[in-house]
C-alpha cells in the first residue's frame, strides 16, 4: 500500500520522528560540548609542573587536613578566593591516598597512618616534596569541573542567544589556548574565570524574566507611594 506525505498518518509519523531526532540532537548536544572541553585537556597531564603547582597541591593537603578533622578555622590557607580549587585539590590528594591505603598504587615515602602523614608533608608550609607523586590526581577534578562548566555555558548561553551562536561560543572557550592553559592545572584562575562567567549568564537570564519586570514593578510603586506620601496626596 502506497502511504503519501499527505495521509495524515504518514504526516504524524514523520513529525514524530522530527520530534525524536530533535529530542536526541538535544541531549547528545551537551555530551559533545562536554567531550570537546574534557579530551583536550586530559592530554598530557602528567608531563609538565607549573611553578605554582606544588604550592597549590600543599595547600590542599592543609585543607585536607583540615576538614577531616573539623578543624574550619584552619581549612582557609589562602588570602584569595580559592576554595573551590583547595576542594578540588583535597578530593584529589585525598583520592591519591585512598588508593595507596587500598595497596593499588602504594606510595614509597609514605610509613604511616593518613593523618599522621598529612601532619608529616605540612609541617613545613610553603614547601611540599613530592608535587610529581599528586600532580595528575589534583588536576583531573579541576578539569572535570571545568568540562562541566564549559558545557553549563553552552545551556545557558542557549537560552540567551540560542544554539548555534551557544554552540559556536562554548566550543571557542574550550579551545582558546589561554583558558585551555590555564585549566590543565591547578590554580585560581581557570575555576574563578568560568565560575564568574556562569554567574554573569545566570544573572542575563534572571534579567530576562519576569522576576526582573517584576522587581521594577514594585519599585516604581514603591516611588510613586514615596511620592504620594511627600505631597500629601
Amino acid at each position: 500500500m502506497d502511504i503519501s506525505i499527505d495521509n495524515p498518518t504518514s504526516r504524524r509519523l514523520t513529525l514524530l520522528r522530527l520530534n525524536i531526532s530533535e529530542r536526541w540532537l538535544q541531549l547528545l548536544l551537551p555530551l559533545a560540548v562536554f567531550l570537546i572541553a574534557l579530551l583536550p585537556r586530559l592530554s598530557g597531564l602528567d608531563v609538565f609542573l607549573t611553578a605554582d603547582e606544588d604550592d597549590q597541591i600543599m595547600f590542599a593537603t592543609h585543607f585536607l587536613k583540615s576538614a577531616l578533622r573539623g578543624e574550619w578555622s584552619q581549612a582557609l590557607v589562602l588570602g584569595y578566593p580559592g576554595v573551590p580549587t583547595l576542594v578540588l585539590g583535597a578530593i584529589g590528594v585525598g583520592l591519591r591516598y585512598v588508593f595507596h591505603y587500598a595497596g593499588w598504587f602504594p606510595l614509597p615515602w609514605v610509613s604511616a597512618d593518613l593523618m599522621t602523614t598529612l601532619d608529616q608533608v605540612t609541617a613545613r608550609f610553603g614547601v611540599f616534596e613530592y608535587p610529581l607523586d599528586f600532580l595528575l590526581w589534583v588536576r583531573v577534578p579541576l578539569v572535570l569541573v571545568t568540562s562541566l562548566s564549559i558545557t553549563g555555558i553552552y545551556l545557558l548561553a542557549k537560552r540567551l542567544t540560542g544554539q548555534p551562536v551557544a554552540l559556536l561560543g562554548a566550543i571557542i572557550i574550550a579551545f582558546d589556548p589561554f583558558i585551555l592553559a590555564h585549566t590543565r592545572v591547578i590554580h585560581v584562575d581557570g575555576p574563578l574565570s568560568y565560575f564568574m562567567f556562569l554567574s554573569f549568564l545566570g544573572f542575563l537570564l534572571y534579567l530576562d524574566k519576569d522576576a526582573w519586570n517584576l522587581w521594577n514593578i514594585y519599585c516604581t510603586a514603591e516611588y510613586n507611594r514615596n511620592n504620594r506620601n511627600y505631597y500629601g496626596q
